[in-house]
Parts: C-alpha cells; sequence; structure tokens
C-alpha cells in the first residue's frame, strides 16, 4: 500500500508539473496508436541462469502540453517472456510468458531540430497482470512440483520508466528502458528474488 501511494504521488507530481508548463496558452493534445517488441531481463544468481527472451507489446498512447514539457499517458497490451534454468541437482527448466495490460504515466521534455521532435522522458508504470503460464518440460526423472523453479509473480507490478523517442511528422520511434520496481520470489528452495526489466522498441502513429 506504501509503495501505491508512493507512485500515485509521484504520478501527480509529474503531471502537475507538466501542466504548469503550459501558462495560460491552450494545451497541444495528441491520440496515437503504437506497436513494439519487448526483450525481458531477469538478473543472475548464481543458483538460476536467466535467458532473455522477446515479447510483443501494442496499445494507445496519448500526449497533452505545450512546445517544451507535457504529460503522456499510455495504455497497452503486454507479452514478456523468459526462460529459467535452475543450476541445483534438478537442472529443470522453466519457460514463463506473462501478459499483462501496462499504464506508463510519463513527463515529457521535447525539442524539436531539422523538423525532427527529439523526446526524453520518464515516468512510474502500472503492470497489471491478465495471465499467468509457466510450462516445465517433460523428464525422465521423477520430481515433485517444489523441485521445479517457479516465479511467484504478481497481479499488479510497478516499473519505472526511462525513453528516448524521435517523431518524423506522425510517425515516432521510440526506445524505453523499463526498471522493475518490486521484488518476485522464487518459489522454491527459498533462493531469494528478482526483479523483471524490459528493453523496448517500439513503433507509434499519431491519429489526432
Amino acid at each position: 500500500m506504501k509503495k501505491t501511494l508512493l507512485t500515485i504521488t509521484m504520478c501527480l507530481s509529474f503531471a502537475g508539473m507538466a501542466f504548469a508548463q503550459l501558462g495560460q496558452s491552450s494545451p497541444d493534445i495528441a491520440f496515437g496508436v503504437k506497436a513494439g517488441a519487448n526483450l525481458s531481463y531477469l538478473p543472475q544468481n548464481g543458483v538460476y541462469n536467466n535467458t532473455n527472451k522477446m515479447g510483443y507489446q501494442f496499445g494507445i498512447w496519448g500526449r497533452i502540453g505545450g512546445d517544451v514539457f507535457a504529460f503522456q499517458p499510455e495504455v497497452y497490451l503486454t507479452d514478456k517472456n523468459v526462460k529459467i534454468t535452475d543450476n541445483t541437482f534438478t537442472h529443470t527448466t522453466n519457460s514463463a510468458s506473462f501478459t499483462s495490460i501496462d499504464v506508463p504515466l510519463l513527463a515529457v521534455a521535447k525539442g524539436e531540430i531539422f523538423n525532427i521532435t527529439g523526446r526524453v522522458y520518464t515516468g512510474p508504470l502500472f503492470s497489471f497482470d491478465i495471465t499467468n503460464k509457466q510450462v516445465y518440460p517433460s523428464t525422465t526423472t521423477t520430481f515433485t512440483d517444489n523441485d521445479f523453479v517457479k516465479l511467484d509473480y504478481k497481479n499488479i507490478n510497478y516499473a519505472w520508466v526511462f525513453g528516448v523517442g524521435a517523431d518524423f511528422d506522425r510517425v515516432g520511434v521510440d526506445l524505453r528502458y523499463e526498471g522493475g520496481l518490486n521484488k518476485i520470489a522464487y518459489s522454491n528452495y527459498q533462493y531469494s528474488h528478482t526483479r523483471m526489466s524490459l528493453f523496448e522498441l517500439s513503433i507509434s502513429y499519431q491519429i489526432l
């Protein structure tokens, strides 16, 4: 609850900062769609080897602000994938796939040069889990369920976004990093925890 309240407070602060830059002028409003690919990242801990795998995302975005600062909320569907190998005596693997609705709330600074608008942005992200699939391959050795490495993935997760982008008229290209904030526990053997982060590359199109 404390993390949620802190994140909401940060969201409101960023939004207020963006709107404060508008002064008395009318804000510019933009709306569009986006799609792209991501690479999930789980840090290694010596017990588990984590293999990063590709996923996808698609959704919508909005932007309201002035010539320099803006507030940009987004809503998109994200597919996250990772393969985990247990380095203990079992040497079992887990191919985990998570689908979520992600909602970043971003403070944007932008500027134009040679008719290209460059953007840098940061802000919190809320991730709402839709599906959680963890697949264990068949094996000839007898193991119990507790012998397989599992991720205790939460229904709601939090991240912080850092990114850059460029707009070529109505087409935009973005590269961003989502750093996971909340801990995700490994459910067997009590071997610590991890945080899921993402590297993302996306293309957007401005409709409005």
